[in-house]
């Protein structure tokens, strides 16, 4: 299982458009195959921080996922955002090497260069 973390720092007065937008893309991420889980939270010190917490099966379904539309939706909300969103990714390591994990943080973050 890998778990894919997003913290994005909105521009102030840009909230109502991003909660729109992740609104608008977290249930069809849910439909994506080997989609387990995906989840949005907001910062509770301040307004303009929010989290999106997806949860995949395998490299391979996330992969699929960082190459569709949907991903580029997401991406397109860098333009309301005050810095570069942070990524995080945690391998459940029962069938992954230290190097195929290093492989997918650079892959997801290859998106948002």
């Amino acid at each position: 299982m890998i778990i894919s973390t997003i913290r994005m720092k909105g521009r102030v007065g840009k909230r109502k458009e991003i909660l729109q937008t992740i609104d608008g893309i977290l249930d069809r991420m849910k439909r994506n195959k080997g989609c387990l889980e995906a989840s949005s939270y907001q910062d509770v010190n301040d307004e303009n921080i929010f989290y999106l917490v997806e949860e995949w099966r395998t490299q391979k379904d996330m992969d699929r996922y960082l190459h569709s539309n949907l991903f580029a939706v997401l991406l397109g909300i860098e333009t309301i955002l005050a810095d570069k969103p942070e990524i995080k990714i945690l391998v459940e390591r029962s069938s992954y090497d230290h190097d195929q994990e290093k492989d997918m943080q650079t892959t997801a973050n290859e998106h948002y260069h």
